[in-house]
């Protein structure tokens, strides 16, 4: 281990431009302290590391993330993190594993806040049960009040497990998943709601995916919170490793439904015989470089999300199915458990008649829609190419969609995934037609192209 020297606890100027973002504190006071800390952050992308062995600076910010979350207290990761011929210099969350609010607990964060200068987040125990929730509370109140720059979450559990599991022993009456995030926020009062959902098994999406998506978001809009999630990106056991177009359906689906914030589990494989963004032998392996590429994307249209907002209750996020062949037939695709389709109504809110999948087939070659909207009440719109295969890239699974307007929009804007930049476009016979590739979105804004969070780049 290297001898580390006063230089590795200075903050890099990077560091310091990435955390002091201009922001209109008096014009946010109504806002929940998670979503004045989200604005005021660029979009989080994190991954989960806990090998320092398999730690290199230059490699894990290659991948396009601007925040380093350790997940073990080892000091050796730490080090490793804060060499000072390689320092990561990126800001960093700790994950607190620890039932209770003690002296040791408060003394080990004392000491890595002090040590390690750049923090800004702590993630207080992954997927908590019922029962051990008032005990965290005490530690993500004292952790709120010590470090009030500081973003203070924990990690909930995915749907489809029993009441014992999200309670913690056998409950007296039925125990929801729904109860369970009711609590979780309510007790817990975390500035974001995040969780984990790995939906891809080497056969299709996990049908309680969307519905999952759903869940979280209802609950996190009700609580007035900003939420995130955990993103698939390893392999072990019955999880498969995703492709570049699973991989980009789960993130820009993910963003469709609103979410601000993502942590890849994980980025050195989690156990012996699996494989993550790295593989056994410490090498980046094709996940890695799908995830620099999306990643860029992902800041770039984070720009502008963070300050969006999508709207309560269902049909919010309406599904659009294509079809498939059966049997020789081509028929309509399924909507997935949990999703709605774009109703009249709500299509006259956002000025959009209609949402179409053009020709071709395909299992899962549907669109997804996010609904979204400013504080000034201007409309956005995501529209997202749901079409993901196991082992497929995100070019073979490039599919068209046809959007059809009222007679009152003439122009939309288009905030750039490639470039960060925002774009106008025309609207001819009340249509626009958009290619996409596989598990790919695109942002757009009704009626001009005047994105919010893009004043840093002008």
């Amino acid at each position: 281990m290297k001898q580390r020297t006063s230089q590795c606890i200075t903050i890099p100027v990077l560091l310091m431009t990435w955390i002091v973002i201009s922001t209109s504190a008096k014009a946010e006071e109504h806002l929940s302290r998670g979503k004045r800390w989200v604005r005021s952050h660029p979009f989080t992308l994190m991954a989960l590391s806990n090998n320092e062995k398999l730690l290199d600076p230059s490699e894990y910010r290659g991948t396009g993330v601007n925040t380093f979350l350790v997940w073990r207290f080892e000091p050796e990761l730490f080090e490793a993190a804060f060499e000072v011929d390689r320092p990561l210099g990126l800001p960093w969350h700790f994950h607190v594993e620890e039932y209770s609010l003690t002296e040791h607990v408060k003394a080990r964060v004392k000491n890595l806040n002090v040590s390690y200068p750049g923090s800004t987040g702590w993630l207080v125990k992954d997927e908590p049960q019922r029962l051990a929730m008032p005990g965290l509370a005490e530690i993500m109140e004292w952790l709120r009040n010590s470090y009030p720059d500081n973003l203070v979450y924990s990690n909930a559990f995915p749907a489809g497990g029993v009441s014992s599991k999200y309670y913690g022993a056998e409950p007296d009456a039925p125990y929801s998943y729904e109860q369970y995030l009711e609590d979780f926020v309510n007790i817990l009062k975390p500035d974001v709601l995040m969780f984990d959902i790995y939906p891809f098994r080497g056969g299709g999406v996990s049908a309680a995916y969307f519905k999952n998506l759903e869940n979280v978001r209802s609950q996190a809009l009700k609580s007035g919170i900003p939420y995130w999630s955990f993103v698939q990106s390893w392999q072990g056991g019955k999880t498969s490793l995703p492709s570049e177009s699973e991989l980009r359906m789960q993130i820009f689906s993910s963003l469709a439904y609103g979410y601000t914030g993502f942590a890849y589990f994980t980025y050195s494989p989690p156990d012996v015989g699996h494989r993550a963004l790295l593989d056994e032998d410490g090498r980046p392996n094709c996940l890695y470089y799908d995830a620099v590429r999306v990643n860029k994307e992902v800041m770039n249209l984070g720009q502008a999300l963070r300050f969006l907002e999508g709207e309560g209750g269902p049909g919010y996020v309406p599904y659009i199915p294509g079809r498939h062949l059966e049997n020789d037939q081509v028929v309509n695709n399924k909507f997935p458990p949990g999703t709605d389709p774009l109703t009249d109504e709500i299509g006259r809110e956002w000025d959009i008649e209609d949402v179409s999948v053009d020709e071709g087939v395909g299992l899962r070659r549907d669109a997804l829609v996010g609904l979204f909207k400013d504080e000034k009440g201007s409309r956005y719109f995501m529209l997202v190419n749901t079409w993901c295969d196991t082992g497929v890239s995100a070019r073979n699974r490039q599919a068209s969609f046809t959007v059809t307007f009222s007679p009152d929009v003439k122009m939309i804007g288009r905030l750039s995934r490639e470039t960060g930049s925002a774009e106008q476009l025309e609207v001819a016979n009340n249509t626009i037609k958009i290619t996409l590739p596989g598990g790919t979105g695109d942002l757009f804004k009704i009626g001009d192209s005047d994105f919010p969070g893009l004043e840093s780049r002008r």
